[in-house]
């Protein structure tokens, strides 16, 4: 069995908060300045995401911890029928439930700040944490059923909104499943920046739920459809593509 941290649960909870506590300094540093919010939030979840890949690398290199993942995506990892999966489960699931929790007429400015933490920063550094460290260690120790629900646990708790509590939460162990199959991050931070980039577009066009709900219905039907008939497809690494 592999040697990989963290794998134990209060390892991975010391490894969330120790770099929180390290990087607040520089929390308290920014108050101090009229920043804009994206600004300000790029420029901490940035410090405190390097923060604890740092500590991480420095522990798995004095304990002799090992690392073992892929950035790269494999050829027949599914991509193909994993971005539908994610791209109906959005538009035909996710999106009509959000409308009864908000106010569908609400206008979000856009931001070229926002974008580079929703669609660059938040996949790439979310997905080496909570996939390449800290599921990656637990499946070391843990089944898969409980390093999913421990690593996803967590992984909710950072997204405190009630509208990204249920995204996240699918989102989430989604991706755990696919990380267990093919151990490729690289599959991770794309399927995890798809599905930003399509709830970016989704509130910056400001689509009516009224004028949208034909597409809601039909990607829901695509999304169950899915489900029922490729499940095993979706996370399984045989030699046919999609």
């Amino acid at each position: 069995m592999e040697n990989i941290f963290p794998n134990k649960i209060y390892q991975a909870i010391l490894l969330i908060i120790v770099p929180l506590i390290i990087s607040s300094p520089v929390f308290f540093i920014l108050t101090k300045y009229d920043l804009d919010i994206d600004y300000f939030v790029n420029i901490f979840f940035t410090t405190y995401c390097l923060c604890l890949i740092l500590i991480h690398f420095l522990i798995s290199i004095l304990f002799n911890y090992q690392i073992s993942f892929s950035i790269n995506i494999p050829k027949n990892s599914n991509v193909l029928l994993l971005s539908l999966f994610i791209i109906s489960f959005q538009i035909g699931i996710h999106f009509p439930l959000i409308e009864f929790t908000q106010d569908i007429s609400t206008n979000y400015e856009f931001s070229p700040l926002h974008l580079i933490g929703a669609l660059i920063l938040a996949p790439i550094f979310e997905e080496y944490i909570f996939r390449g460290i800290i599921l990656n260690g637990l499946l070391s120790k843990f089944s898969n059923f409980w390093a999913i629900v421990i690593t996803n646990v967590i992984f909710c708790i950072i997204h405190l909104s009630v509208n990204q509590f249920f995204g996240a939460l699918f989102l989430g162990i989604f991706i755990s499943l696919v990380f267990i199959k093919n151990k490729s991050l690289g599959t991770c931070i794309y399927l995890h920046f798809l599905s930003n980039t399509i709830a970016f577009l989704h509130y910056y066009l400001n689509i009516n739920y009224s004028i949208s709900i034909l597409i809601n219905g039909l990607f829901a039907i695509i999304f169950f459809t899915i489900i029922a008939m490729n499940i095993k497809s979706l996370f399984t690494n045989d030699e046919t593509t999609c």
